[in-house]
């Protein structure tokens, strides 16, 4: 059963995002998630508590793949945040 899921998940996530719904997508935990990500630190936070909220819903194919979608575009939103902020601790000071 777990492995007839997961071809449907992999099939239908390919298809939303070839399709580009996956771009217009809002309301989900991730879109919710209002701190900034400064940090390591602050980025393994939020995946971590992504995960919490994943494990406390019923699963379905459709709200599954919204929250791979979600998540995986916040979380690389947010490892560009952390690199930003690590190259702006690095710029030399002007006089």
């Amino acid at each position: 059963d777990h492995c007839s899921y997961e071809k449907k998940l992999k099939n239908d996530l390919r298809s939303y995002i070839k399709s580009g719904e996956a771009g217009s997508q809002t309301g989900t935990f991730a879109e919710r998630w209002e701190q900034k990500f400064h940090n390591a630190e602050t980025l393994c936070e939020f995946i971590q508590k992504a995960h919490e909220d994943y494990l406390g819903k019923n699963h379905d194919v459709k709200g599954d793949i919204q929250h791979i979608i979600s998540v995986n575009h916040k979380a690389l939103l947010g490892v560009l945040e952390v690199l930003a902020e690590k190259r702006t601790e690095r710029l030399p000071a002007h006089s």
